[in-house]
């Protein structure tokens, strides 16, 4: 089963290496990176072309304007191939394990359209600091843009599908 992780960034190249390395480490194989630059001003498109260069999987766009997240998000979900998609911020890192763990959990609930993950938060050199406040858990009736006062989890996955069907992140939220 393809894995589609998506980054829709804007001016976060400082933070992209991390991400970058986190996404290599996964013990899930089956995977492709969407990446979007939404004409971000820093050097965030030499840093990503300089650490993707050798690696197939990873796929750079840019949106020739900044357009904003719900675009750009937008964007990331249109050119995916995989049967799960991932959005993954790219000032984000994953744990080795966790494709495999959202994979299992996507198989094991074939009704769910979404699933997310715990999150952490950690500093800028990536020592933990605290856990979240939300849980991965949202109770029937809830949205998911809406529960948790509003607090969106990470790595939020979606069945490609089930994705498609809803029409997906607007393309004009900002």
């Amino acid at each position: 089963m393809l894995f589609s992780i998506l980054i829709a960034n804007y001016n976060n190249g400082h933070f992209f290496y991390d991400c970058f390395q986190s996404i290599v480490n996964q013990t899930y194989a089956n995977w492709e990176v969407i990446i979007v630059d939404d004409a971000s001003t820093d050097d965030s498109v030499a840093v990503i072309q300089d650490l993707i260069k050798d690696d197939n999987r990873f796929k750079l766009f840019q949106n020739t304007k900044n357009r904003g997240c719900g675009y750009t998000k937008h964007r990331c979900a249109t050119l995916a191939h995989g049967e799960v998609l991932g959005f993954l911020d790219s000032d984000d890192a994953l744990y080795p394990q966790a494709i495999t763990v959202m994979i299992d959990a996507h198989q094991l609930n074939i009704n769910a359209a979404i699933i997310t993950s715990k999150y952490e938060f950690v500093d800028l050199e990536m020592n933990f600091t605290k856990h979240s406040l939300y849980g991965s858990n949202i109770p029937k009736g809830k949205s998911y843009l809406t529960y948790g006062n509003g607090a969106l989890t990470h790595f939020a996955t979606f069945k490609n599908d089930k994705y498609k069907q809803s029409g997906g992140i607007n393309p004009i939220m900002k």
